[in-house]
């Protein structure tokens, strides 16, 4: 026998819910920022995984990310050479296993048949912003404020470069990451960033046309 309709209809189901975080939620908690009664819902039982940098499983993902890139895209890119090896496995990796991935993909589209450190340059950050204000705002030309604030500003910089690498580009997705809006992002990045992130889009559009529209070559194209 059907229900009538707009009737209520009570349903039993049995489950057990599963949630994710990046940041510690007690601390969270404390901080006002998430419901206690959701965070003590959730905390039956927690699983901890270690920052990508902290584990010894970089060259085993790294490895399995090639042959999946390989099939994909259709190149014979063998191995990662043991110099490579040794980059990867000093890189802090802030954007964790997602990055490592984007690395690796970028990396063999670069290579030839092995992915050596050159393939690797772009994980270069640069100077760090304490190195790059000696020469620009030495003490004696600059007040203390200044130099803070250039520094924040590289900083800023470095972090939505890293953000929209991390995302391929997606604006939208890295000021989700970066916790903030769009628009906000939008303001902040420089133009030489944006340009080079339309050229990038540019050239996904160009591969996806010479496969019949359906792929995107999804290489990060981001400026350092």
């Amino acid at each position: 026998m059907s229900n009538p309709i707009h009737s209520i209809l009570h349903t039993r189901l049995r489950g057990q819910p599963f949630a994710a975080s990046n940041v510690p939620l007690a601390r969270e908690v404390q901080a006002g920022r998430f419901r206690q009664d959701v965070y003590y819902r959730l905390n039956e039982f927690v699983i901890t995984l270690p920052p990508l940098r902290e584990r010894d499983d970089i060259l085993d993902l790294a490895n399995g990310f090639l042959v999946e890139a390989n099939m994909e895209f259709g190149r014979a890119c063998r191995e990662i050479s043991e110099r490579a090896a040794e980059v990867l496995l000093g890189y802090p990796w802030p954007g964790n296993v997602r990055e490592l991935r984007n690395v690796i993909r970028r990396a063999m589209l670069l290579a030839s048949d092995v992915i050596e450190p050159d393939d690797l340059a772009f994980l270069s950050v640069g100077a760090s912003p304490t190195i790059a204000l000696r020469g620009e705002l030495a003490p004696g030309h600059a007040s203390l404020k200044e130099i803070a604030g250039a520094a924040a500003a590289e900083a800023e910089q470095q972090g939505i470069r890293r953000a929209l690498e991390i995302t391929l580009g997606n604006k939208s997705e890295a000021a989700r990451l970066l916790r903030t809006d769009y628009k906000t992002l939008h303001q902040i990045a420089s133009p030489k960033m944006s340009q080079t992130i339309g050229f990038c889009h540019r050239i996904q559009r160009s591969f996806a046309g010479s496969h019949g529209g359906t792929g995107c070559c999804r290489i990060p194209c981001i400026p350092r």
